[in-house]
């Protein structure tokens, strides 16, 4: 005979089932909370009481979805310098590295800016000039508003 572990069913008004599932304590509760505040409805009721049950329920959620967003957010930022300031330390970054951290703490730039910022004076030292790069977003008010860059480049005033 075959042992099979049975799988406890899922809960999403219990914590512990959030808990299970990876989330820190105060998010676990509060989605388990939005769950108990607006659990499903029968299927015997009507489609629109039932999609604006969940409707209301996912807006419930939106600050607990986005408070776990941005700490992913912040863990990706601080793992990613980390792991480029642990490269310059032991001796095997490069210029780009150094323009990442630097980007950081000269400016206090995210890491997203900080890459910008880093991409930017990297090709700028690869092109062996001492220039530096501003570059700014050009909207047209055509066509969907598409985006278009401009790097402007010119040697440093002295």
């Amino acid at each position: 005979m075959i042992h099979v572990e049975k799988i406890p069913q899922f809960d999403p008004c219990s914590t512990a089932t959030w808990l299970a599932r990876g989330r820190a304590p105060e998010h676990a509760e509060a989605i388990a909370k939005a769950w108990r505040d607006f659990p499903d409805l029968a299927p015997t009721a009507s489609p629109e009481d039932r999609m604006a049950r969940t409707r209301a329920r996912v807006q419930a959620m939106k600050p607990v979805n986005d408070a776990i967003a941005a700490h992913s957010e912040a863990e990706r930022q601080a793992r990613n310098f980390s792991f480029t300031e642990e490269r310059a330390v032991s001796g095997r970054g490069d210029e780009r590295d150094a323009a990442i951290l630097r980007g950081r703490d000269r400016y206090g730039y995210d890491w997203n800016l900080a890459i910008r910022y880093a991409d930017g004076w990297y090709a700028l030292c690869a092109a062996g000039h001492n220039a530096y790069y501003r570059e700014v977003v050009i909207m047209r008010r055509s066509a969907g508003h598409k985006c278009k860059t401009a790097i402007f480049c010119h040697a440093p005033s002295h």
